[in-house]
């Protein structure tokens, strides 16, 4: 059963403009990449993002990519068993 993430970021009390981004990703220890990425380095300390190819722009096809980037590299150079 496939996991759908959701994040929506705004600013100020009222949420307009949002930005809303969603992923769909196969089964895993964690739905939180950051978290993910903790688990497989061991360290509570570190974080994904220098991972992600794309710049994070808060646009929300930018910052999708870049996080499917960083999942990918999770996935191809640090031996991250889950199938995309």
């Amino acid at each position: 059963m496939p996991y759908i993430m959701v994040d929506i970021e705004s600013d100020g009390p009222i949420p307009s403009p949002a930005t809303i981004q969603w992923c769909v990703s196969a089964p895993c220890s964690s739905k939180n990449l950051g978290s993910l990425y903790k688990g497989l380095v061991k360290d509570t300390s570190p974080n994904f993002k220098h991972l992600r190819k794309t710049r994070h722009t808060h646009h929300p096809v930018d910052d999708a990519k870049g996080n499917a980037e960083a999942l990918l590299h999770m996935k191809e150079g640090m031996g991250l068993k889950i199938k995309l």
